[in-house]
């Protein structure tokens, strides 16, 4: 349950992002987006998923926080891993609705291809 509560707050900051992992310090990467301070935001995701690579949440979070930083090149890269994995775990975003990992990647990489 504290988990799912730190999910949600997290959510709202990435506007439909997924739920962030517990391998990383949740607050300081909330804190970090909250701030727009993605070069942080990249280095704690990053520092996370060196303990999980596989983890489809964390990497959901860091191309977002790419896509963010106007790095669309290296989010669809992670977007990819994203697709290629043979997992697809939930996530659950800001509204409570739940989704596929991988649903959410193709959405996220459909709304960039869609920005200037």
């Amino acid at each position: 349950m504290k988990n799912l509560a730190l999910c949600s707050a997290l959510v709202a900051c990435f506007a439909a992002a997924p739920a962030m992992a517990a391998t990383t310090s949740e607050a300081q990467v909330y804190a970090a987006v909250q701030n727009k301070e993605w070069t942080k935001a990249e280095a704690l995701l990053r520092e996370g998923l060196k303990q999980t690579p596989s983890d489809a949440q964390q990497l959901l979070n860091l191309a977002y926080v790419l896509q963010s930083a106007g790095r669309k090149d290296e989010a669809s890269e992670i977007y990819g891993k994203v697709l290629a994995m043979d997992s697809n775990p939930i996530v659950t975003m800001d509204s409570d609705e739940k989704l596929k990992a991988k649903i959410l990647a193709k959405r996220r990489m459909t709304a960039m291809a869609a920005q200037p």
